[in-house]
């Protein structure tokens, strides 16, 4: 259920698709920003339908990366609008990440300057590595810790085979949760403790690249 009488329904934005955004002037709908609500957990394909028992956290921010931001992608805070505003994709490996974009929207995702619902706790789709710029498409099993890629630039176009298709993905450590010796002297393995955000409740097989995969998410 939503916790304010003028929001967006989850699988929706403020603006919609179509409606103008006059990013210069945000006006009243800055109020919105940082609403909380507590959703169902239900299946984006049949919203009617519960995928669990379990209930998903959301907070109502907005997308003021300078790009459309789309479904099921890792995201960060925008410096100084904590649970307000995001800039982008997460880039950065172990990054404490801000939430994943809703899973339940349509292929349209948000345009900047819109307000859409953050998820930030209980289950919900996220893009697995798509296997290119150096990294593999690596298995993951269910319980795996799970948290934030490489990737060339938070705005970074999400096709094609280079390192900035990879914002905004994510990636599991590994089962013995092991650091090499640079890891844990270059702060990697401090952040991979720090930032590691949810745990896998799908596994993937190392084929299914560039894949929506569930995971129980706790930022």
């Amino acid at each position: 259920m939503d916790t304010g009488s003028q929001v967006p329904g989850r699988g929706t934005t403020w603006y919609g698709a179509t409606t103008t955004i006059d990013t210069s002037a945000y006006g009243t709908t800055v109020g919105m920003e940082g609403q909380r609500t507590v959703f169902p957990d239900t299946n984006p394909a049949d919203r009617t339908a519960r995928r669990s028992q379990a209930d998903v956290r959301a907070i109502l921010v907005r997308n003021v990366s300078g790009i459309t931001l789309y479904k099921s992608m890792l995201v960060t805070y925008a410096s100084g609008y904590i649970n307000k505003r995001v800039d982008g994709y997460a880039e950065v490996t172990a990054v404490k990440i801000a939430g994943v974009v809703d899973d339940h929207l349509g292929s349209a995702g948000v345009r900047n300057g819109d307000l859409f619902w953050l998820i930030v706790g209980g289950p919900v789709l996220v893009y697995t590595t798509k296997g290119t710029g150096g990294f593999t498409g690596d298995a993951i099993a269910a319980d795996d810790l799970i948290y934030a890629i490489t990737a060339a630039a938070s705005t970074a176009n999400t096709t094609g085979g280079t390192t900035a298709d990879e914002g905004g993905k994510m990636i599991n450590w590994n089962a013995a949760l092991t650091a090499t010796s640079t890891q844990t002297t270059d702060g990697t393995l401090t952040k991979l403790l720090l930032n590691s955000f949810a745990r896998a409740i799908s596994a993937a097989t190392s084929a299914e690249t560039n894949t929506q995969k569930l995971i129980d998410l706790d930022v």
